[in-house]
């Protein structure tokens, strides 16, 4: 009920976004630290890389921290055990990139440009044993849309055949 809620705030241009100067590594990496219990349990090892150097960005802290959440708690539901989420924020040019990878199994590729859209469902028996809504990554869309940014998923290479890749950009400040 709150995923809705908050998609509901969003489409009406009503979500509250307080906008401050923040290192998206650093909201990014207590993102993770609050994952990381959880991902141990489901024998998922993370992997984080971030910059040594802040990455400024115009933000909302706890929003950000909603979408890394959300798209952590996705690779949490949606990675075999024993599998690797590897998380990476750098700095490509005036932007600030966060990649998050998981390994099998991924999604297939006529499904890829599917996956923000609300209720999206890859595969039914899967969101049945998990209890997914279908609406965590078309919630992050709407972070990253409102934070003036860019979202996409592909296939990668992470210790499978078929991985998901999630990378969102942000435009950096004071940089």
């Amino acid at each position: 009920m709150n995923d809705l809620h908050d998609l509901s705030l969003s489409d009406v241009g009503a979500m509250a976004y307080r906008r401050v100067p923040i290192d998206a590594a650093t909201v990014l990496q207590a993102a993770a630290s609050s994952m990381q219990q959880r991902l141990g349990e489901a024998s998922l090892h993370l992997v984080l890389e971030t910059t040594q150097a802040p990455l400024m960005i115009s933000g909302d802290e706890p929003r950000l921290h909603q979408l890394f959440g959300n798209l952590l708690e996705n690779s949490l539901c949606y990675t075999d055990g024993g599998g690797v989420v590897q998380v990476r924020c750098i700095q490509r040019g005036t932007n600030a990139l966060v990649v998050v990878e998981d390994s099998a199994p991924g999604v297939p590729d006529d499904k890829m440009e599917k996956l923000f859209e609300r209720f999206c469902r890859v595969e039914a028996s899967r969101n049945q044993a998990t209890g997914g809504s279908g609406l965590g990554l078309a919630i992050c869309r709407n972070i990253v849309e409102a934070h003036e940014g860019h979202i996409t998923a592909s296939a990668s290479q992470l210790g499978a055949l078929h991985c998901d890749r999630t990378t969102a950009g942000f435009g950096m400040s004071g940089c």
